[in-house]
């Protein structure tokens, strides 16, 4: 049977996405004597702007798929003995976030944002570009970049983003559904990873730095293909369903940790990881299935952390 990368897939749904977006002018219109649908200029000059910046997408993917190093099936690939991950685990904690040197930092014009007077820095909550690579500067304006929220990223096509090393905050669904986001480096500069901030994104694997102290509610949820996780020794606090139905069949919880949610609004921390083996304090603890509940690990490791 042939396979076909998630990336194909993608490049497919956005060239029929593009195609629909020709089409759409010829479509008849309720009211217009013509039977054809109108547009202003300024939505007809939005509508070419929005077809040149998927074709633009279409290209980049094409050269994703294309180029072997990335790791990706080849087109028309029929298995996938040889294949390898491109990007391994980093050790934690993470020292070394240099920028890519193939890549130069996105304009400031790529974003929306504001100043945030209380982090003494730049909050990006929105991405305007076209690129699925993309560089987030340091600074823009003179300013830090210290956070990324508002699902600034959400439910985009990019496949790469580079985290600056001024970030602190990954915050409200910044990359919630970057289903082609598949590695990331945190840099050790971030100390809170808030909620659903990855939620349903692409990720196998991710390595949280030592700087990291709280891991918010659903941060990592439904990351299905997320099968390695390595947790820094600065996290305190995890909360409700951070890490619920992942792909995870193991992870070794750190012994500063003092605060797991267990059956919160949210779920437990762990909720749905009905494969998972969690290791603490030199225990292992295997998930169960709760009645009423689904699979979870045990009470035991919730009371365990909680009860110091």
């Amino acid at each position: 049977m042939r396979k076909y990368s998630f990336t194909s897939v993608i490049f497919a749904m956005i060239l029929v996405i593009s195609l629909a977006a020709c089409d759409s002018s010829s479509m008849p219109s309720s009211g217009n004597r013509n039977g054809e649908r109108t547009y202003s200029e300024d939505e007809y000059n939005r509508l070419l702007r929005r077809i040149e910046s998927l074709e633009k997408q279409i290209n980049e993917l094409r050269t994703e798929i294309a180029n072997p190093a990335n790791g990706l099936y080849a087109p028309g690939s029929t298995d996938d003995s040889d294949w390898t991950p491109s990007t391994e685990i980093d050790d934690i904690p993470i020292i070394n976030n240099p920028p890519p040197s193939d890549l130069n930092e996105s304009p400031a014009r790529d974003f929306e944002y504001v100043f945030n007077a209380a982090l003494g820095g730049v909050e990006i909550t929105d991405y305007l570009g076209t690129s699925i690579r993309v560089r987030i500067p340091e600074y823009i304006e003179g300013v830090p970049v210290k956070a990324i929220t508002n699902s600034a990223f959400g439910y985009s096509g990019i496949m790469y983003v580079y985290l600056p090393n001024t970030l602190e905050i990954i915050d409200w669904e910044a990359f919630q559904r970057c289903t082609g986001l598949t590695n990331i480096t945190i840099p050790n500069s971030v100390t809170y990873i808030g909620y659903c901030a990855f939620e349903g994104s692409g990720l196998t694997n991710i390595s949280i730095p030592d700087s990291v102290t709280r891991i918010g509610t659903r941060a990592f949820a439904d990351c299905r293909s997320l099968t390695n996780m390595a947790i820094g020794y600065g996290v305190t606090h995890i909360e409700g369903g951070a890490f619920s139905s992942t792909g995870l069949s193991s992870i070794a919880i750190p012994d500063n940790v003092t605060s797991v949610a267990w059956r919160s609004d949210s779920g437990g921390a762990f909720r749905g990881n009905f494969n998972l083996v969690a290791t603490y304090n030199g225990i292992e603890y295997s998930a169960i299935r709760h009645d009423s509940y689904g699979f979870d690990l045990p009470q035991e490791f919730y009371d365990a952390i909680n009860s110091r």
